[in-house]
């Protein structure tokens, strides 16, 4: 039994191999799709089920009223039932989904799983950068099987598109800082603007640094001559000739 199950380990070695990565990791994310699909209809009661409700109620009255992302609304509050606790993108983003025609609890648990999914490409492809295929591939499925994982990732709640957000930025900042593209800049300060807007209390910190780093690197672009103040941009050069 025991060399059965030594070459049967061997031929999924063989196969691995002969597999391209993106093959591999387009195969996991499919089959996370398809495992969180038959319960995308479930009523919002299970964990965290009141965090959940007060996530979908503004999702539900942006599809009845018109997304107003300054006023997000929890009636049950009592007036003036408006519930400022962040910024209501997931919410917009559900009630669009809710306009195409999906249920509201499937329309904010299908939100959250395309948030989770989006979050697990850019974990990929992050470990992919700094560390190879091989880590990639481990970390995606780690990421998309853990317990918590398959849990949270069906759930109403905004946290998955904060962290795409955030691991948008990081990913973005990284191409900048390698390849030198302001592109790369703008897309990272934009996807990290998104995950402070959706959850401001990680947020802020990751998008300041990298604010600064972009205005430092500026200023050096546009600084050829420390002794020439007036060529420089945003701050003069003296003062980086005094620093």
């Amino acid at each position: 039994m025991l060399s059965a199950a030594t070459r049967n380990l061997t031929r999924l070695r063989l196969i691995a191999g002969r597999t391209p990565p993106l093959t591999i990791g387009l195969a996991l994310l499919g089959l996370a799709i398809a495992i969180h699909i038959p319960t995308l209809n479930q009523p919002l009661v299970e964990t965290q089920s009141f965090r959940q409700t007060t996530t979908a109620y503004p999702a539900l009255l942006f599809h009845l009223q018109g997304i107003d992302l300054l006023r997000p609304q929890v009636p049950v509050f009592g007036p003036p039932f408006v519930l400022p606790i962040e910024f209501p993108l997931f919410q917009a983003a559900a009630a669009i989904a809710m306009n195409l025609g999906v249920p509201a609890d499937p329309a904010v648990r299908l939100t959250a799983l395309a948030c989770f999914v989006i979050t697990a490409v850019l974990v990929w492809r992050l470990l992919v950068a700094v560390a190879g295929e091989a880590a990639g591939l481990a970390g995606l499925a780690a990421f998309l099987f853990s317990p918590l994982g398959l849990l949270v990732s069906r759930m109403s709640l905004i946290e998955y598109m904060a962290t795409a957000g955030g691991l948008a930025f990081v990913l973005g900042g990284l191409r900048w800082h390698e390849t030198g593209k302001w592109a790369w800049y703008v897309a990272a300060l934009t996807a990290g603007t998104i995950g402070l807007l959706v959850k401001s209390t990680t947020g802020a910190i990751y998008l300041v640094p990298v604010l600064v780093l972009g205005l430092s690197v500026l200023r050096r672009a546009n600084c050829p001559s420390l002794g020439d103040p007036s060529m420089c941009w945003p701050w003069p050069c003296s003062w980086a000739s005094r620093s």
